[in-house]
């Protein structure tokens, strides 16, 4: 393990991780010291909205040529992107960028993304990009080559980013191959990175169709996305169709027009889901109030929470939890 402020990102035969702490820096010195560490490790940036007097922050990366991988956390701040060239140092590349701790926001032209913990985003890095940190944040970073993307996702050529919640074994070891890559302890040559890095562009390919996006999704994939994203964010009383469309990098429009297709749309399927979890609630929180039951299915009236649960169900709240 290497440790630098200004690392030497010349080609090795074993690349170590080299880490960086803002805590060894003077305070007034820790913001210059970060954005140069992010901008020879993984994009050029800009940082903002920073508190000298207390900001901190912690990285473990690697690079080698078009690939890095960078894991870190740190205070809030904002990051801002011109939009890199091929030309730039490091190359033009695709950021991957796992959420594990803290929301990120992120803004590319009309595309917004707000990345929750276990979510991933896949943004062009030649576009000029704005992403904030409004809490303290743990993430992992991967800049990988525009070939080797779009050869795998070929839609992303015309959407340029967009975002999933990956699940299942073949996310979890897309997950350790970014784990040992930002900062595994194994020793990796140039030829172990480059094997990695189409790995990680293999994975992301399964994990992206299987969460129905990026990768060239049929409309059935599409459709059953935006089903998924309803019943895991159901109970959250702040989900709307454009919220909805936001995350799953679509217009309002498609939302739609997918769910109309099958003869529904996106109240519908909203007020299902939560109904369900409001009967389940009921059965299993025995003492609850009602109204409980309703804001913790993610519904903000009782009067309409009411009469959607008759009105599916064919009876009350209350008689519903009696005759369970």
């Amino acid at each position: 393990m290497a440790e630098s402020g200004t690392p030497s990102l010349q080609p090795r035969p074993d690349m170590d991780v080299l880490t960086f702490n803002t805590d060894r820096h003077a305070a007034t010195d820790r913001a210059d010291s970060w954005q140069q560490f992010i901008c020879n490790m993984i994009h050029n940036v800009s940082v903002n909205r920073l508190s000298p007097a207390d900001f901190s922050a912690e990285i473990s990366a690697r690079r080698q040529g078009d690939v890095s991988c960078a894991a870190f956390t740190s205070k809030p701040h904002d990051l801002a992107g011109r939009g890199e060239r091929a030309s730039d140092a490091g190359g033009a590349g695709y950021l991957l960028s796992w959420q594990l701790e803290g929301k990120a926001y992120i803004t590319q032209g009309d595309t917004r993304i707000v990345l929750h913990p276990g979510e991933l985003a896949v943004i062009d890095g030649r576009l000029p990009m704005h992403i904030s940190f409004p809490d303290n944040v743990s993430r992992i970073v991967a800049k990988l080559p525009v070939h080797s993307i779009e050869s795998r996702l070929p839609n992303i050529r015309r959407s340029h980013a967009f975002a999933l919640r990956p699940s299942g074994p073949f996310s979890d070891v897309l997950l350790s191959y970014l784990k040992e890559l930002s900062s595994g302890t194994q020793d990796l040559t140039s030829d172990d990175i480059n094997l990695l890095s189409d790995n990680i562009c293999n994975l992301l390919k399964i994990t992206s169709r299987q969460g129905g996006v990026g990768g060239g999704a049929s409309r059935d994939l599409q459709r059953e996305a935006v089903l998924n994203y309803i019943r895991r964010r159901a109970s959250d009383p702040a989900l709307s169709l454009d919220v909805a469309a936001g995350q799953l990098n679509m217009s309002t429009r498609l939302v739609q027009k997918l769910l109309h297709e099958t003869q529904t749309s996106f109240t519908t399927e909203l007020n299902r889901e939560r109904l369900a979890l409001a009967a389940q609630l009921l059965s299993v929180q025995r003492n609850a109030a009602v109204s409980e039951v309703a804001y913790g299915a993610g519904f903000n009236d009782v009067s309409h929470f009411n009469h959607l649960f008759k009105r599916h169900h064919g009876m009350t709240p209350t008689e519903f939890r009696a005759a369970a």
